[in-house]
């Protein structure tokens, strides 16, 4: 999602809950859609690499191919 404080899209991250929804590994593929909060939204299979570090999460994900789902993203503890 974009940055979300109490439920309220933020224009920053600082001190914001970023959420993440990724699956797509073999069943059924079904409509995704746009919603005010959403950053991006793509209909692939699909794979995700979460790297955890003590101050800092960092998302990649991936298609059947290999190509780099272009929203990876990097959150940094304050």
């Amino acid at each position: 999602t974009k940055p979300e404080v109490g439920g309220a899209v933020q224009t920053s991250g600082d001190n914001a809950t970023v959420y993440v929804v990724a699956g797509g590994a073999g069943a059924a593929l079904y409509p995704n859609g746009m919603a005010a909060w959403t950053q991006y939204s793509e209909m692939p299979h699909s794979a995700a690499v979460l790297h955890v570090r003590r101050d800092q999460l960092t998302l990649d994900a991936f298609r059947p191919d290999g190509t780099a789902i272009p929203t990876g993203f990097t959150k940094t503890k304050p």
